[in-house]
C-alpha cells in the first residue's frame, strides 16, 4: 500500500507563504511601522501555525503532524478513526483516543447529518487500514 496524507499540501503552505510575503510588503511601503508591525506579528504566528499540520498513513504507522511536534502511532494500535466537531478523532484499540487537526470533504456529510465516513475521506481510509490489519 501507498501512503495516503491528509492536510495542507505544498501548494497550501506555499499560498499561506505568499499571503504572509504580501502582508510584509504592505507593511513595509504602506503602513506605519510602529503600529502595523504589532498586528503582523501575531498574524505570522497564526499563519505558520495554520500551514503545518497533517495526517498519513504508512504500511506501518499513522503519523500525525501538529504545528509544533506531532507523534507516531503504530498500526496495530488503531482501531478506527472518525470526525467531530473539533477534528479528526482516533480510537485505539486501548481504549484511548488521538486527536488530529483535520476537516472532512467540504462535501461530507459526516458532521452535518451523522453520515457515514465517505471512501477517499480521512476518517473512512484510516478505519480500512486499520481493519486490514487486524484481517
Amino acid at each position: 500500500m501507498d501512503e495516503q496524507s491528509w492536510g495542507n499540501n505544498r501548494w497550501t503552505r506555499g499560498l499561506f507563504a505568499l499571503v504572509w510575503l504580501g502582508l510584509v510588503v504592505t507593511v513595509l511601503f504602506f503602513g506605519e511601522p510602529a503600529t502595523d508591525w504589532l498586528f503582523l506579528l501575531p498574524l505570522t504566528l497564526v499563519i505558520v501555525l495554520a500551514a503545518r499540520h497533517d495526517v498519513r498513513i504508512t504500511p506501518d504507522e499513522l503519523i500525525v503532524r501538529y504545528p509544533i511536534g506531532g507523534y507516531r502511532i503504530p498500526r496495530a494500535d488503531v482501531l478506527s478513526a472518525r470526525f467531530n466537531y473539533f477534528g479528526l478523532v482516533i480510537q485505539l484499540r486501548s481504549g484511548a483516543t488521538a486527536f488530529a487537526f483535520a476537516t472532512p470533504k467540504l462535501t461530507s456529510a459526516e458532521l452535518s447529518s451523522g453520515g457515514q465516513p465517505e471512501p477517499g475521506g480521512a476518517a473512512y481510509e484510516i478505519t480500512r487500514w486499520a481493519e486490514r490489519h487486524t484481517a
